[in-house]
């Protein structure tokens, strides 16, 4: 019942601030604003100053646990190349285990005005049910237009799901002694519904460089081309599975062509439902790797096809405490174990305390299967303009911050002055 609410597009909030005021005097209002719910909104992409200007009738607060609810709102990718929204509305407080969730949908080209009009009218829907217990609701009226609610039709789309996008970006750069001039381009063709969904990519990248040294001008090209499909289908609230393909020609990597299609499956221990708030997933896929290189390989191999199988192991969660996302990934080539890739990383957000916060990332990989590596040693020239892929028997990039902040509980004012 409440998804077909919230989903009625007659649906109007309105909240009558000079109504209000001939009816209430300033000091009746701050006496009921102080009796308001306390509202933390756990979100890094909302545009903060928009809501706090149009949901005005409750107290936003800085930390999580001076609020009665914590509402986080996350995000992913819908098939049309839009976003879905999910906001969570945690009860703490007098309000625990009073829980509620609404969602909507954005398409590809809503504006950023589209997108933070649609997240305060959700805001409001969802407030509605804490506030109803509060001397706010007083000051509070709803209206439903019934006239719009008989029409709304049943949506139908030309298109069958099916999404296009095209782009296209020139870079250019230069000092009196080196530039640079790249062109991308790319093109893609998705679509996604509940039972299944695909994806295809191409892109073309060339970028061009130049160098000045002493009266000699040394000029050189990077190309890469790739093309990237995925295709999975729903299997029960558990269970996927589905074909990866890819094809990528670079001369950074030495490839004429790799080309590897491989069969997979995949396992969420928790319901996809519930993908927006957690995630474990387990991916499998395996298949051959049909080769071609410019130049011989340190194998002695100008073409080649091998066997390789991935592992993807997967954890997101998004909580009132925090976020985290760890990954382990790990290949190898089926006819040489000794080949292989063995890669962890994690990113962490905790609020250790009030005010307090610490943020951790970290990627580390082991890199044993480089068979694309042409013959001979590197020069100079391919190491520092990065013409061509070196040997590397692993990367790594840690980072780590820390935020605490103090002061005053409540951040309702909202003053835009001189920029943020």
């Amino acid at each position: 019942m409440k998804r077909k609410v919230i989903g009625l597009i007659g649906v109007f909030l309105i909240f009558f601030s000079s109504y209000l005021m001939a009816k209430f005097s300033t000091e009746e209002l701050r006496e009921i604003m102080k009796k308001s719910v306390n509202v933390f909104i756990d979100c890094p992409f909302c545009d903060m100053n928009y809501i706090k200007t149009n949901v005005n009738f409750v107290n936003f607060v800085r930390d999580r646990k001076e609020s009665d609810v914590h509402i986080l709102i996350t995000r992913i990718r819908a098939g049309n190349g839009g976003r879905e929204y999910t906001l969570d509305f945690i009860g703490q407080r007098k309000y625990e285990k009073i829980n509620n969730r609404l969602n909507f949908f954005t398409q590809k080209d809503s504006t950023d005005e589209d997108i933070r009009k649609e997240m305060v009218r959700n805001l409001k829907l969802g407030l509605i049910l804490y506030l109803s217990t509060t001397p706010v609701s007083k000051i509070l009226d709803i209206k439903i237009d019934n006239k719009k609610v008989d029409k709304i039709p049943q949506p139908e789309d030309k298109w069958d799901y099916w999404v296009f996008n095209v782009g296209l970006r020139f870079y250019s750069q230069g000092e009196a002694l080196r530039g640079a001039t790249s062109v991308r381009s790319n093109f893609s063709i998705n679509r996604v519904t509940e039972e299944s969904k695909l994806r295809i990519g191409l892109s073309l990248n060339n970028r061009y460089n130049y160098y000045q040294v002493d009266s000699e001008k040394i000029k050189n090209t990077v190309t890469n081309k790739k093309i990237q499909s995925i295709y999975v289908r729903s299997v029960n609230d558990h269970w996927s599975v589905g074909a990866w393909f890819s094809y990528e020609n670079s001369s950074y990597k030495n490839y004429i062509y790799d080309i590897s299609p491989q069969p997979a499956v995949e396992y969420n221990f928790f319901p996809y439902s519930e993908s927006t708030r957690r995630q474990l997933r387990v991916l499998y896929r395996v298949g051959p790797r049909i080769n071609k290189y410019y130049e011989e390989t340190i194998y002695g191999k100008l073409a080649e096809t091998v066997w390789k199988q991935v592992v993807n192991v997967t954890l997101e969660t998004k909580e009132t405490w925090g976020t985290t996302e760890l990954r382990v990934f790990s290949s190898n080539f089926l006819n040489d174990f000794s080949k292989h890739h063995l890669g962890v990383s994690a990113d962490f957000n905790f609020r250790i305390m009030k005010g307090l916060s610490i943020e951790l990332a970290g990627h580390y990989s082991r890199i044993h299967d480089q068979i694309n590596l042409p013959k001979g040693d590197a020069t100079l020239e391919d190491i520092l303009l990065r013409l061509k892929e070196v040997e590397s028997s692993y990367y790594y990039k840690l980072s780590i911050g820390l935020n605490f902040t103090f002061g005053s509980i409540y951040s309702n004012i909202v003053n835009p002055r001189f920029g943020s």
